[in-house]
């Protein structure tokens, strides 16, 4: 089933779902199921299709490439709309397999012919001649990236961004996962810094890279994090108390309420905005809490209407909090670099969906739709609990009405 592209600020490049199966286990597909994945060389998002039938040991499905694991008698059939080319290089494993037509253009079979695994990564290119993707593959290794030395916060956007990588010949960079309007640039030497400006509002940003080969060859999309925050404001400089004579009446007593006082204007739960389009949860230990992204603001709320705007002085006086996650049980969530499929439960918790079959059952046949591709950054935000042995170890529906708000959720007193 497609999943279609969904456009708020930016564009991002959303991966079909896929569970982790062991060998035992083959995955067949029950109809044509469309991937979207980079091309190789012009990093546009181009689809193909895994034809009716395919029957594989597994699928590993990145943003930039598709491992497909096969074993005896194991086969899948992929095809595109005839702008994009296949590359298909062996990763690991047997030789025993075959690739149909021998040079693959626009439709390709691969096929496990004998005992044994191998797993082979299958790329689409915009624009390959025919027979070249007979060449060794030599893919980018060691690679990494880091903003301002792998500092926490700045209260710039202008950072420096810190590129590693061997084997690599060129290097994108771009603040979102599709490099929207990047262009490759040389890279040389194993390492290099470039200057970059992070997207507009405070909060947490990530940058994301890519390196290519001199044989064409990609690495995957790495990240790194940092949080804009403001500039703090410099205190008024005190004045001298004025000296009064001593009183022999003893002040009365100070009295406390026991609990914070919300700050003027505002109530305990209200969302905040300041100028940025940054959007926080005023809690009720006096903290605002951001969501990290519009897929987290919706699974909690349906609109903006109830956000109220207040001065960015105002809203540097309260504290931040952390990162607010997904409301428990309104979706499912697929970390890239990793193939398994979790549900979200409770103050953040992440339960991996262990089959398709599950997932049907606690989110219906529509499963595909209710998974969200959660940016790697955010991961920190969740921690892992038990996997989901059957329907009955997780109820989508009690786990929302539980988290009633996201103080409930997280527990803020």
């Amino acid at each position: 089933m497609r999943r279609k592209l969904v456009i708020f600020t930016v564009i991002a490049a959303l991966l079909t779902p896929i569970f982790y199966i062991s060998a035992a286990n083959d995955v067949t597909s029950v109809g044509p199921t469309n991937f979207e994945i980079l091309s190789t060389d012009t990093v546009a998002l181009k689809t193909i299709v895994e034809a009716n039938g395919g029957i594989v040991t597994s699928l590993d499905v990145q943003s930039n490439y598709i491992d497909v694991a096969l074993d005896n008698g194991s086969s899948a059939q992929f095809n595109t709309d005839g702008t994009v080319f296949f590359n298909i290089a062996k990763q690991s494993g047997a030789d025993n397999y075959e690739i149909t037509p021998a040079c693959p253009t626009t439709s390709v079979t691969l096929s496990g012919i004998a005992a044994g695994t191998s797993v082979l990564r299958v790329r689409v290119y915009a624009d390959l001649p025919a027979c070249d993707r007979e060449r060794a593959p030599v893919f980018p290794s060691n690679y990494s990236i880091s903003v301002n030395s792998g500092a926490a916060t700045t209260t710039s956007r202008s950072v420096t961004v810190h590129l590693i990588a061997q084997n690599a010949d060129q290097v994108i960079v771009g603040n979102e996962t599709n490099f929207l309007g990047q262009d490759w640039q040389s890279f040389s030497g194993g390492s290099m810094d470039i200057s970059w400006t992070l997207t507009e509002g405070l909060g947490t940003k990530a940058v994301y890279a890519m390196f290519k080969s001199l044989t064409g060859d990609m690495s995957s999309i790495v990240s790194a994090g940092i949080e804009l925050v403001a500039i703090p404001s410099t205190p008024p400089a005190e004045t001298p108390p004025a000296t009064t004579p001593p009183s022999t009446t003893p002040p009365p007593e100070e009295t406390t309420s026991g609990s914070l006082t919300p700050v003027s204007g505002l109530a305990f739960g209200n969302l905040i905005k300041g100028t940025s389009s940054t959007v926080y949860y005023y809690a009720k230990d006096g903290k605002r809490y951001i969501f990290p992204n519009f897929k987290t603001y919706f699974s909690w709320y349906a609109n903006f209407s109830t956000v109220k705007k207040i001065t960015d002085s105002q809203l540097g006086e309260i504290p931040r909090g952390n990162n607010i996650t997904y409301r428990p049980g309104v979706k499912m969530v697929k970390i890239e670099l990793d193939p398994k499929v979790y549900a979200v439960d409770v103050n953040g918790t992440l339960r991996w969906v262990k089959t398709e079959v599950l997932a049907k059952g606690l989110y219906g046949d529509d499963w595909a739709k209710k998974v969200d591709d959660l940016p790697e950054i955010f991961f920190l935000n969740y921690k892992i609990g038990t996997p989901i042995e059957t329907v009955a170890d997780f109820n989508p529906a009690a786990a929302t009405a539980t988290a009633i708000n996201i103080a409930a959720d997280k527990g803020i007193n």
